[in-house]
């Protein structure tokens, strides 16, 4: 895994990536245009049996000429995240002010 500036330093200038959306049964896929500027939906895929998933992964990789994958955090990630950013009680703080019932 590489941090953002690495990431675009490896990066043609015109070249399309991939964004990966992952979900816990369904995974979206979305292929920016050549200058990077915005990502269109291409696909969902249904995870069933992981060796086909990733053939269809790299079916799509390779079909759309990308140079670089973008993958998103799963929900619980994200909470994770905010909860060793935030600490616990700050996070539920903030949490149920959006979310009343958490």
């Amino acid at each position: 895994m590489l941090d953002i500036e690495e990431f675009k330093k490896k990066l043609d200038k015109k070249s399309r990536l991939m964004g990966i959306d992952p979900g816990r049964k369904r995974v979206g896929i979305a292929i920016s245009d050549e200058n990077k500027i915005i990502a269109t939906p291409y696909t969902t895929l249904i995870k069933n049996k992981y060796s086909e998933f990733l053939k269809e992964i790299i079916k799509i990789f390779n079909e759309n000429q990308i140079k670089g994958i973008v993958v998103g955090l799963l929900i619980y990630q994200k909470m994770l995240l905010k909860m060793s950013l935030y600490g616990m009680r700050d996070y539920q703080v903030r949490e149920r002010s959006i979310y009343p019932m958490i």
